[in-house]
């Protein structure tokens, strides 16, 4: 995002697409340290929706009685600011919207510059990289940036559930074979390092709540699948009120966190009761903007979400969401993003904002999720780790790390998937969903019982509850306490709930 009189801070995060195991997206590389100015001369610059700006005005440009754009869902061809439309005109500007949606606290809104910012096409041949910095540097525009595009990252009756080794780990995963290419190696895993969710199941909350809600920003969700108790939502990425899942990657981060439990079909989610709200981020090629995530938090806000998962990410830049996640966040919802998974000591955006509750992916074994030593066994952009695979043996990535890293999660675990012949398999579930998309949902569902049995907690709170109760890591890469490649531990829903 370029400012005015930019500070050139060192960016904590290094990009990187956030993977599901049958799902490898481009990656974006850039050394670290870089600033908004270096990516913007660079050919490594992450992707950016074509033709598309997001700005926002200055506080006296917005106060400007010609201006003409004060309602939310408008559209025009000018601002009715002269000075600033005429530059406009000169750089081709076609239309300009405002977020489609008014936010509901109106004043946090303002507090924030919400009610500023707008989303500027131009023709799709301009270089929107370059126009940035041009625009940044008008009287009226506080800052300017391209929309950047984020890259995705993956005891009931329930049949699935044995399977499930983050719930109750009884040493049952079966490690990846590389010569049949599948799960069905020799069984790894350290009895008893889980998030002791079937202990959790046990209080007084039961299966978690539906009065809580977690909202799934992504590529939206299967709204009929049986395992999923869905409340309404909308399609950022399209921009209609249809947010059905046409990937698979939303409904299986959707399963992790909440599918039904004592149902007898598929997996249990974490909060088995917790109601989904599907946002659909993606547009009909896939692509996750920035200006769709930042309208998907707000919508989760105003519409009592009290927790919303986002497993993808962006670098090596911020991505100018900023405000939308500190609305969500002084509204209440609890944040959860993740790191990433290319084996880099960086966390990725939106889970290196503060406010966000950064996760990364754990084995059975109690060890971060490692890569391969050996290069030509990773997918692209993934760094070989120097101790090689961990211990599920599935080289190709490796769970990013670093001093924004808050918690970990489980990894490679079932879930649902779009039900008949669409997403990942052929069924209506999927048996290994992995990345740090899959334990960036099983937090935010540790978090969803939390909130079922108190719901009067904040999200620094729960944050805090959820770091107070968490397992050490201690094997691998890992030290005791606190430390950059495990963060404070493994979630522990049990723990969380009884305070300790």
């Amino acid at each position: 995002m370029k400012r005015k009189n930019p500070s050139t801070p060192t960016h904590r995060t290094m990009p990187g697409g956030l993977l599901s195991m049958m799902l490898a997206i481009g990656l974006v590389l850039l050394a670290a340290g870089a600033t908004w100015a270096d990516a913007a001369s660079s050919s490594l610059v992450p992707a950016h929706a074509p033709g598309i700006l997001r700005v926002r005005l200055t506080p006296q440009a917005a106060a400007d009685p010609a201006f003409a754009l004060r309602s939310y869902g408008a559209q025009a061809s000018r601002t009715g600011l002269p000075e600033l439309d005429s530059a406009l005109i000169r750089a081709g500007l076609e239309t300009i919207r405002t977020a489609p949606f008014a936010p509901r606290r109106q004043r946090l809104a303002a507090e924030l510059g919400l009610d500023r910012e707008l989303l500027l096409r131009f023709p799709t041949s301009q270089d929107m990289v370059a126009l940035a910095e041009t625009i940044a540097a008008l009287p009226q525009i506080e800052w300017a940036a391209p929309d950047w595009i984020f890259s995705q990252a993956t005891v009931p009756n329930d049949p699935l559930y044995p399977d499930q080794w983050g719930h109750d780990n009884q040493k049952q995963f079966q490690a990846w074979d590389p010569q049949s290419s599948s799960f069905s190696g020799p069984t790894v895993g350290t009895v008893d390092f889980d998030a002791d969710v079937d202990d959790a199941w046990s209080d007084t909350q039961g299966y978690g709540s539906s009065s809580i809600t977690i909202a799934i920003i992504d590529s939206g969700v299967d709204l009929q699948h049986p395992d999923l108790n869905v409340v309404t939502g909308y399609d950022f990425g399209e921009g209609d009120s249809d947010p059905s899942d046409a990937q698979g990657h939303g409904t299986a981060c959707a399963g992790v966190a909440a599918a039904k439990a004592g149902n007898g079909i598929g997996p249990a989610g974490v909060c088995a009761q917790c109601s989904i709200m599907p946002l659909k981020v993606a547009d009909a090629s896939g692509n996750i903007t920035a200006s769709a995530v930042g309208n998907a938090l707000v919508y989760a806000a105003d519409h009592g979400a009290r927790i919303a998962s986002m497993s993808f990410g962006l670098g090596p830049i911020d991505p100018g969401i900023g405000s939308q996640v500190s609305y969500a966040y002084q509204a209440g919802v609890t944040l959860f993003g993740a790191v990433g998974n290319n084996n880099l000591s960086r966390v990725l955006y939106p889970a290196a904002y503060a406010k966000v509750i950064a996760i990364g992916a754990a084995t059975p074994c109690g060890e971060r999720k490692r890569s391969a030593s050996d290069l030509s066994l990773l997918l692209q952009g993934v760094v070989p780790d120097p101790l090689g695979v961990s211990c599920d043996n599935y080289p190709a990535w490796g769970s990013n790390y670093g001093l924004k890293l808050d918690l970990m999660a489980p990894t490679i675990i079932p879930t649902t998937d779009i039900h008949g012949s669409g997403g990942y398999a052929s069924g209506d579930y999927l048996l290994y969903f992995d990345g740090t998309s899959a334990a960036c949902p099983f937090a935010a569902g540790v978090a969803g019982l939390v909130l079922s049995k108190d719901s009067s907690l904040t999200p620094a709170q729960v944050k805090q509850r959820l770091i107070d109760s968490a397992t050490d890591m201690t094997a691998g890469d890992a030290s005791v306490g606190y430390d950059s490649r495990t963060g404070w531990g493994l979630v522990n829903a049990d723990a969380a709930l009884s305070g300790n």
